[in-house]
């Protein structure tokens, strides 16, 4: 019996060459294909991948399935299109993928596409979301990654395998080979430095969540931006969350403030740990920005409105287009650009100011994490 990973790539090659027998006539027109039980033994899989197989012959128009009959030829070449993208996201509640979503699909309704968003935050095992996807004749994906657990690259290595056209918006999986469209993870984080920096701040920490990819290119901008000022990070290493758990992450920017000297300023990599970060703050008594100044990335940019965050925002919108583009290159045959790269920009607010005169006083923060909620 094929497996749950490698099922979606045979039944697609069952449906395709069962189509190509059709048109070529080995089934006429109102002619009977054999039973599930002799197809499954004449391709050698299991009875679910030629269920399967038949079902999307059905949804592109080549059989008609009858109820106790059996399953008949209607058209040797149907017409019907397969003219539906997805966009596949973590969570279908995080403010940040509206505007993605709604920049793919202006480019696929110009093309006549029909796009559908699903979350994959509700899968009971990895990949459930896109073979499923595939199953109800999705032709091309769009893939936002999780940020806060290693997405499994199988799902995505059968699209490979079965040639259906897929790119990574906004972060991506070094496992998989794909075209993908991010964002300027290193100049998004020297201009939030810089900022710092032309306020007079020396003292600029680097908070982020658990360490992958995106924030290492941060971290990387972070530096480049301290070291043409002649300044070090501080602390030497910048800090890291283990795991996004409520706990740690408050516990990351706890530590953080009782650093001695404590930061006077500090680049964060994620709103999720921007809001940490705010929170310490406040249960350490520090005033924002007269005590301690703060900037940094805001995916979901309206959840700071209440501090006026200055924040390195970006193009949420041009990605979700620029990630359109690409699908429809990769399905007319065109030249494909491998990584496309969007500048971030610096939205000024009001949690940044000079750093206060003189040495911090010493704040001692509250040892509980934050309540839930």
């Amino acid at each position: 019996m094929a497996s749950r990973s490698s099922r979606v790539v045979k039944y697609q090659k069952v449906k395709e060459i069962l189509a190509g027998e059709i048109e070529k006539g080995k089934y006429g027109l109102g002619g009977r294909l054999p039973s599930e039980k002799q197809l499954a033994e004449e391709f050698e899989v299991s009875i679910i991948t030629i269920r399967q197989a038949v079902e999307v012959l059905a949804r592109e128009g080549y059989v008609e399935k009858i109820q106790g009959s059996g399953t008949y030829v209607r058209h040797l070449r149907p017409t019907i299109q397969r003219t539906v993208w997805s966009f596949v996201v973590p969570n279908l509640k995080h403010a940040w993928y509206p505007p993605v979503a709604q920049g793919i699909e202006e480019v696929a309704r110009a093309a006549g596409i029909q796009l559908t968003v699903a979350g994959t935050d509700l899968e009971e095992e990895p990949g459930e979301t896109i073979r499923r996807l595939v199953s109800m004749g999705a032709e091309a994906f769009a893939v936002a990654p999780s940020y806060e657990k290693r997405s499994d690259p199988t799902p995505l290595l059968e699209l490979s395998m079965a040639g259906v056209p897929f790119v990574f918006v906004s972060d991506y999986l070094d496992d998989v080979q794909a075209s993908r469209v991010v964002w300027d993870y290193e100049g998004g984080a020297r201009l939030g430095t810089e900022h710092l920096l032309s306020y007079g701040h020396r003292r600029i920490a680097f908070l982020s969540h658990p360490s992958t990819h995106t924030s290492e290119r941060m971290w990387t901008g972070y530096r480049e931006a301290l070291a043409a000022a002649g300044v070090e990070p501080w602390p030497p290493r910048g800090l890291h969350a283990d795991s996004y758990s409520e706990t740690d992450l408050y516990r990351v920017a706890r530590d953080l403030l009782a650093l001695w000297p404590r930061p006077t300023g500090v680049f964060f990599t994620h709103d999720i740990m921007g809001r940490y970060l705010l929170k310490a703050a406040a249960d350490a008594g520090l005033a924002l920005p007269e005590e301690l100044s703060v900037v940094g990335f805001a995916f979901g940019q309206d959840s700071f409105a209440d501090c006026g965050l200055t924040a390195v925002t970006v193009p949420r919108y041009d990605m979700g287009q620029e990630a359109g583009k690409l699908l429809l290159r990769l399905i007319m045959g065109g030249s494909i650009t491998p990584e496309v790269v969007l500048p971030s920009s610096l939205r000024l607010g009001r949690t940044t100011a000079p750093p206060p005169a003189g040495e911090p006083v010493r704040v001692t923060p509250p040892d509980s994490p934050p309540d839930r909620g």
